[in-house]
């Protein structure tokens, strides 16, 4: 049936968008893959509507990317900081396991 609503991969474009091209579309879903990312802040800057899942839905895009350790993370990615640049506060472990809600 035909849809009314296109809908553009840019992970399948085979080129960057320009600005320009960008700024054409009426709306943007946009799943994060990093807490800063670029394109975020450029689509918000040009005033385009923007979906983007809410807490908790938008952590499984974040921090489950290869960068944040996630599911197919290298292993440097996963090991714990050297123990000279861990923070020194209190000993007792949290009250939950920080990657819980990727299950």
């Amino acid at each position: 049936p035909d849809c009314p609503v296109k809908v553009l991969d840019m992970n399948e474009v085979q080129r960057a968008l320009s600005f320009q091209e960008i700024a054409e579309f009426h709306a943007v879903i946009l799943l994060p893959h990093g807490p800063n990312a670029l394109r975020l802040s450029d689509l918000y800057a040009a005033g385009i509507p923007m979906v983007v899942p809410e807490e908790p839905l938008v952590h499984k895009f974040v921090w489950s990317s290869r960068t944040f350790g996630g599911y197919d993370a290298e292993n440097h990615y996963l090991e714990p900081a050297p123990e000279a640049l861990r923070h020194r506060g209190s000993s007792a472990p949290p009250p939950f396991h920080p990657t819980n809600y990727l299950q």
